[in-house]
């Protein structure tokens, strides 16, 4: 669009905006950058996770701007609603003394369905818990787990 209207050809410009006009306007049909993600997403250009505050967006406006970037061109079909199930771990550590845990998902790199090793993990005083099928389920493991100092999630929660 930037091209054509720099290049004084006003009609493909136009045309161009017109086509992605009601894709810009989607993007603040929710908070950003869940549009953003959500489509790209959609597309099969990222896998869409989101960590806190960012939650999933809403099956309704994720269904309309499912249909707008259809109608863009921008994905051929319609895409599955994102995945709502993953397994999730507990990583527990004491070796620097006091207890830490920390919530992973499994695709995270560092969890690796639980087998994965941290930076200083050492197996006498690090151990992996899981997998829990919804992150509510790890939450109430992690709180059962007794003498934690520290308590995390990871970032791809």
């Amino acid at each position: 669009m930037t091209r054509a209207a720099l290049g004084n050809d006003w009609d493909s410009a136009r045309k161009i905006c017109r086509k992605y006009l009601p894709l810009m306007q989607a993007n603040f049909i929710e908070s950003s950058p869940l549009p953003v993600k959500a489509v790209l997403a959609m597309m099969g250009k990222i896998e869409e996770v989101y960590r806190l505050p960012l939650v999933p967006m809403r099956r309704d406006t994720r269904s309309k701007l499912q249909r707008v970037a259809s109608e863009a061109g921008l994905i051929s079909k319609a895409a599955a609603p994102a995945a709502e199930s993953h397994d999730f771990f507990v990583y527990e550590n004491w070796t620097a003394g006091p207890r830490k845990i920390v919530l992973h998902r499994s695709s995270c790199g560092q969890c690796n369905h639980g087998k994965g090793r941290p930076a200083g993990h050492d197996a006498n005083h690090a151990k992996w818990h899981g997998p829990y099928t919804s992150l509510s389920d790890a939450r109430q493991a992690a709180q059962a787990i007794q003498n934690v100092l520290i308590r995390s999630e990871c970032k791809c929660i």
